[in-house]
């Protein structure tokens, strides 16, 4: 469903590898540990599945709104500052912590899109905070996308520690 089964799959896969103790370390030149990351994704989820239920609760149906590229998200180049409500508050302890709650907010999120008619995702729209305007489906779409990005970042922190260990 939009990329986010598999780009999930992908993150928890990898992260399965790195234990707690590694992960709750902060890499050079980075704010956030590898479980802050973890946290982060789980606070975007829980809040986009929110916005995601106003939207489609308001039905502001738009059948011109353009399908807009969302591939920037991948651009680890392109530095993003995440809003206050969705940075982490090292709430997460362990990975196995991390991938309940992810597990819990993917379960809320899939369970809402079951509700709608996949129509309704595509003509159903709101504003999303980074790309404007965008259906539904785009949001679910992001979802997926946003994970991408971090698991890049987590890659590359590893990857730093393995060089530098």
């Amino acid at each position: 469903m939009f990329g986010i089964k598999v780009a999930r799959a992908e993150l928890l896969n990898y992260v399965s590898n790195i234990s707690d103790k590694e992960a709750a370390l902060i890499a050079e030149n980075e704010e956030w540990s590898i479980l802050d990351i973890l946290e982060h994704l789980y606070v975007i989820e829980k809040v986009m599945t929110s916005e995601i239920k106003i939207i489609l609760v308001k039905g502001e149906r738009k059948k011109a709104i353009k399908h807009k590229p969302l591939d920037s998200t991948l651009n680890r180049s392109s530095k993003y500052k995440a809003p206050e409500n969705m940075k982490p508050i090292k709430e997460f302890t362990s990975i196995l912590q991390a991938k309940e709650r992810l597990d819990s907010s993917r379960q809320s999120l899939i369970e809402l899109l079951e509700v709608y008619d996949p129509e309704e995702l595509k003509v159903n729209s709101g504003k999303h905070p980074a790309f404007g305007t965008i259906s539904v489906e785009q949001w679910v779409e992001f979802i997926g996308l946003h994970e991408k990005r971090h698991l890049a970042q987590i890659k590359e922190m590893v990857e730093k520690r393995i060089v530098n260990d």
